[in-house]
């Protein structure tokens, strides 16, 4: 993949702890797209309210009519979503990938998220492992 997709290693206890360390990273420099499960999904919606972040959820015409306009946001998405819908902001985002991806082509698709310009496309893939004893 000629564009740059970071691939952070992860045990399932620490994901979402790392989904948010990116996130709260990233989110004054970029819009952020999140494609995950539903059962990171509701912990990351009370992290976004609570912080007070500016988002909307879902890939429907309206809320991808709405982000349109953003600068900065977050952009939550099911995995399903994560292919195939137009999403574009005012700038280029970074896509965050808390999700199974079952192929080299899906990735592609969720990365291809981050720009619809045809520019340089930006993620961040978790796989999650067991943790070594160490």
């Amino acid at each position: 993949m000629a564009d740059p997709t970071i691939v952070s290693c992860v045990t399932t206890d620490s994901l979402f702890t790392s989904l948010i360390v990116d996130l709260d990273k990233h989110f004054e420099l970029h819009p952020v797209i999140i494609i995950t499960d539903a059962e990171y999904r509701d912990r990351l919606l009370r992290h976004l309210k609570d912080r007070k972040m500016k988002y909307s959820e879902g890939g429907q015409q309206h809320i991808l009519a709405e982000v349109r306009n953003w600068d900065y946001g977050v952009l939550l998405l099911t995995r399903e979503e994560g292919r195939g819908v137009d999403t574009r902001f005012k700038r280029d985002a970074i896509v965050l990938i808390a999700t199974a991806v079952s192929s080299y082509h899906e990735l592609q698709q969720m990365v291809g998220r981050s720009c619809r310009t045809r520019g340089i496309c930006e993620g961040m893939l978790y796989l999650v492992g067991e943790e070594r004893p160490s």
